[in-house]
């Protein structure tokens, strides 16, 4: 009996912790310092189950001996009653708390996902364009080829775009529901970081196009030029032929054609 009540007592001082620990939780919004705290309340909880199911059954004995007294057996039964009552609404709240903070985790985990994607899909475009660089043919069909490439590398750029986006809404989302979900600011931290190699990137493909765009403007130019001086030169040729032939004419011959 003694066993029973002390046990008693010691189960319902740490209940009274583990359901302050679990409201102290609801109370907060910092889903990664709540997640580790759920976890070691969980094996917490784990821990004593067979502590308490062991005083369940100890309380349950005590009530079929017949050497008590009506009041001890009435206080051994209200024990045993709260102290069940007690377990299973601590078993609920438990399972209540663990979908509360999974509403917060599935969203988290999937930016987690999200980043990671991006951050691989980034470095093929940065490896994609390395190799556009490196394989590149010299002189002006190299030129032109490079420019090619990399407008079909800004196509898949500029498909891609919205996934990064994407990533920063569904963050602003969960900050907006839960404010304190990213305390420590590491998902910020990586968000900027994966924003700042998109840019970077972005930026590289738009200077490189823009070089290579006035390259072949400049050499459209002079092949303009050079085309419209052949035509000069041919015409010129031609009156300096006629000139040529002019001056081995009889004088009454180039009198005539100069009228």
């Amino acid at each position: 009996l003694n066993d029973f009540e002390q046990g008693s007592e010691n189960i319902r001082l740490w209940m009274n912790t583990v359901e302050e620990d679990l409201q102290k939780q609801h109370s907060t919004n910092d889903a990664h310092a709540n997640h580790q705290s759920f976890i070691a309340i969980e094996v917490d909880v784990d821990n004593h189950s067979p502590i308490i199911n062991n005083l369940l059954t100890l309380g349950h004995c005590l009530l079929k001996e017949n050497d008590f007294y009506q009041q001890n057996r009435d206080t051994i039964s209200r024990t045993v009653q709260n102290l069940e009552q007690r377990w299973n609404a601590l078993k609920q709240l438990l399972t209540k708390r663990k979908l509360e903070l999974n509403i917060v985790q599935d969203p988290w985990r999937s930016i987690d996902e999200a980043i990671k994607r991006a951050g691989n899909m980034i470095t093929d475009h940065e490896h994609f364009l390395t190799e556009i660089k490196r394989t590149s043919g010299d002189g002006l069909q190299g030129v032109r080829d490079e420019y090619k490439n990399l407008e079909n590398l800004k196509k898949k750029l500029d498909n891609d775009e919205k996934e990064i986006q994407q990533i920063t809404k569904d963050y602003s989302d969960i900050l907006h529901a839960h404010p304190k979900a990213d305390k420590n600011g590491e998902k910020l931290l990586r968000i900027k970081e994966l924003n700042r190699r998109w840019e970077g990137l972005n930026e590289t493909v738009h200077e490189s196009m823009k070089n290579l765009k006035y390259m072949l403007s400049i050499h459209g130019d002079f092949q303009l030029t050079q085309d419209s001086l052949a035509v000069w030169l041919t015409d010129l040729e031609v009156v300096l032929t006629n000139l040529e032939h002019l001056s081995e004419a009889p004088l009454n011959d180039k009198l005539q054609q100069l009228n």
